[in-house]
């Protein structure tokens, strides 16, 4: 996990290459999750283009957007209270402001279990899990080659490893699109890279703990950074790697280009 010191636009503090071990098998989807499926559960999209055309395509089939940390966790247990046999929910969301796709923000955050990997219901996926996943396999930059060096970091620029892979600010025309129509990884997985910044599970260690690891990043804490993952379709390549990640504090931050896709622990053998 993270990224070697000759990775070009790696972050300095958040990527220190680290070994980590998972131990519990863990499913994941193999799409972010769309309007569709969101609105399915009855709930307002807060998904949405601005008056010049950028931010969320509007179709069935795009990912939601606008969704805060507080959001997805909430779908998640959503999802947990109506499955058939219903799974105990993963995360206590209490205090809360707003509503479920309305910009929903809580002051206090927990679980009745101790780590995210003991949870049977839905969840976000834990940091290492979203990488693990994101790379199936490879180590470079993204999981369709290395990146090309520029002289100026974090400019828009193009990256053709990348554009197979990925909608960022030189492919996306300044929107999110429907999932599904770039190339998947080596496991199957779409939109890993780019189009919506996928919120994950944990909080941002900056720096990072540069020691080997065992199912890491599980805790749920609050007043702590959360992180979406994977870039946005506005973001420059460097910050569309594997190993990247942005925080943003406490998790109520939304706006066009922040989604997620869920996971869940898989029964233990």
């Amino acid at each position: 996990m993270g990224s070697p010191p000759e990775e070009w636009g790696r972050g300095r503090y958040s990527e220190e290459k680290i070994v980590v071990t998972l131990t519990r098998s863990f499913e994941i989807q193999r799409y972010e999750v769309t309007q569709a499926e969101w609105t399915a559960q009855g709930i307002p999209n807060p998904s949405g283009l601005n008056e010049d055309g950028t931010g969320d395509c509007s179709e069935p089939s795009c990912p939601v957007g606008g969704v805060t940390w507080y959001d997805a966790a909430a779908f998640a247990n959503l999802l947990s209270e109506r499955h058939a046999p219903p799974l105990e929910p993963c995360y206590v969301l209490s205090e809360c402001t707003g509503a479920l796709g309305e910009g929903l923000a809580c002051e206090s955050v927990s679980s009745p279990f101790e780590t995210a990997y003991d949870c049977p219901g839905y969840r976000l996926p834990t940091e290492a899990e979203w990488e693990y996943a994101a790379r199936a396999g490879t180590q470079t930059a993204f999981y369709a080659g290395d990146i090309t060096p520029q002289e100026v970091r974090g400019d828009c620029y193009p990256e053709p490893a990348l554009e197979k892979a990925g909608w960022f600010c030189i492919n996306s025309e300044g929107k999110t699109h429907p999932v599904g129509q770039k190339e998947p990884n080596g496991w199957g997985l779409y939109d890993m890279l780019g189009n919506v910044g996928e919120w994950v599970h944990g909080t941002r260690e900056n720096p990072r703990v540069v020691e080997d690891r065992t199912d890491p990043f599980g805790e749920v804490a609050l007043f702590r950074s959360r992180i979406p993952r994977g870039g946005t379709f506005f973001s420059p390549a460097n910050t569309c790697r594997a190993a990247s990640s942005l925080g943003y504090a406490a998790g109520n931050i939304s706006g066009p280009g922040l989604g997620f896709r869920l996971a869940r622990s898989l029964p233990s053998e």
